[in-house]
This record gives structure tokens, C-alpha cells and sequence, in this order.
């Protein structure tokens, strides 16, 4: 099982891919509330520009200066972990991208509030592979038809993954396999400032069956974003807290 640096640090970290990575990191900074990470490379050209959302980071790379593993990827997930000393990259059964070094990219302490999420088209396979290669372990999961889980969280150290089967292209998001999960306190505020600064709205905040409350949006380069109250369950919950 890999070690966090701090217990409390969240370690999952996205790293997403924009052709135009400083008008996306000013999109995220005006209309989702993200900061800047004030001691990080101030050159916006730099290929990576470090964003904090709570305690949690998130990276954002220029398509640019993208190459090797990184060269066709517009999502990937870092796990930060003290068993490394160097950064190295592995794909999953299905082609996603994954690295794994001692890095947090300026992650802060305190609960997750940015969560990766992946759909996958063969889900005991992956999470097979998820416990098995990066050391996760499932700590929620809510029963689907067919003895197929509708959602699954794992957790590694501190950070969670949200996983679920694909849909196989049906649906408004049926193209959708990776995206973000911002977790906020008040979804309607936070909405009133994305669409204040022209964010393609798809869902307007809405209640949940499972007592949360959500929107979704996409950015200027179509990455969706998903912003809710729901909170990733903890080891030992019998479930999620909203």
C-alpha cells in the first residue's frame, strides 16, 4: 500500500491537457474558483501550472510541450506516494494514464475536494487491476443490474477515485469516460459564478435521489467538470456523506 506524505494530503492528483493551457488555467481560476499556486513557475508557457481547489491540486500541461506518454492524453492521474523517488508512468487495461512519484504538485491538508472520476468498459477488470498494480481499495459501492456496480469508490492513502461501467456511448455524457468532481458546499452559488463567466451549463443544479446536490459544465476545450455536494465515503462508513 503506498504511503501519503501527510495523512490528510490529498494525493490523487489530475493532470489535464490544453491546447491553450493559460486561457484554461484562467477559465478555471474565473469561473470554478481554483487558484494559482503563488510559489509555482510564474511563466504561464511553463508545461506545468500548478492549481490548488481546497486542499486538493490539480495540473494543468500545454498541449505543446506534451510528449512521450503525455503526447495524446487529455486526462491523467498522478498518485503521489513516498515509496518512489522518481516520477514513472503506467497505462491501465484500458489506455489511461497514470503516474506515480513523490510529488504533490502543492497539495494542501485537509479533506479530498478535487476527485478523478473513469469509466471503464470492462469494470472487474480494472478494478482488479487498480487494487493490484496502483494499491487501492474499495471502500463504497452502489449495487447495479446484473451484479454490476453502478458506482464504485477507491481510495490510496488520502485520495479517491470514482469508478463506474461505461455506458457504451448512450446518454447525454456517452462520450464522457474520464472527467472531474469538484466537491463544494453550496452548488448554486458556485453555479451563479460559473455561468456569470460564460460557462456552458448542461445541468443546472439539481437534487439527487441519494440526497446531493450537483451541476455539471464543460470548459472552453470541452473537459467536463461535474460540482456537488457529495463527499467520498471514508474507510469504515457505511457509505458517502453529502
Amino acid at each position: 500500500m503506498y504511503r501519503t506524505i501527510g495523512d490528510m494530503k490529498p494525493n490523487l492528483i489530475p493532470f489535464l491537457r490544453y491546447t491553450d493551457a493559460p486561457a484554461a488555467v484562467e477559465w478555471l481560476v474565473r469561473a470554478l474558483g481554483f487558484t494559482k499556486r503563488a510559489d509555482a513557475a510564474s511563466n504561464d508557457a511553463s508545461p506545468l501550472i500548478e492549481l490548488r481547489f481546497g486542499a486538493s491540486a490539480l495540473v494543468v500541461r500545454a498541449a505543446a510541450v506534451a510528449d512521450g506518454p503525455w503526447s495524446n492524453v487529455r486526462m491523467g492521474v498522478h498518485v503521489c506516494t513516498s515509496d518512489l523517488t522518481e516520477t514513472t508512468t503506467v497505462r491501465d487495461p484500458e489506455g489511461n494514464l497514470w503516474s506515480r512519484g513523490p510529488s504533490n504538485y502543492g497539495g494542501g491538508d485537509g479533506d479530498v475536494t478535487i476527485v478523478a472520476e473513469r469509466h471503464y468498459r470492462h469494470l472487474a477488470s480494472a478494478l482488479t487491476w487498480l487494487r493490484e498494480t496502483l494499491g487501492f481499495e474499495i471502500t463504497f459501492e452502489v449495487p447495479g443490474p446484473g451484479g454490476v456496480p453502478r458506482h464504485v469508490e477507491m481510495r490510496v492513502g488520502a485520495g479517491t477515485l470514482y469508478v463506474s461501467p461505461a455506458s457504451g456511448g448512450e446518454g447525454p455524457f456517452g462520450d464522457v469516460t474520464q472527467f472531474v468532481n469538484l466537491v463544494v458546499d453550496d452548488p448554486d452559488r458556485h453555479h451563479a459564478q460559473a455561468k456569470a463567466q460564460g460557462a456552458n451549463v448542461l445541468v443546472k443544479p439539481t437534487d439527487t435521489p441519494f440526497g446531493a446536490r450537483f451541476y455539471a459544465v464543460r470548459d472552453p476545450e470541452n473537459m467536463l467538470w461535474w460540482i456537488s455536494t457529495y463527499r467520498p465515503a471514508r474507510p469504515g462508513q457505511t457509505g458517502p456523506t453529502q
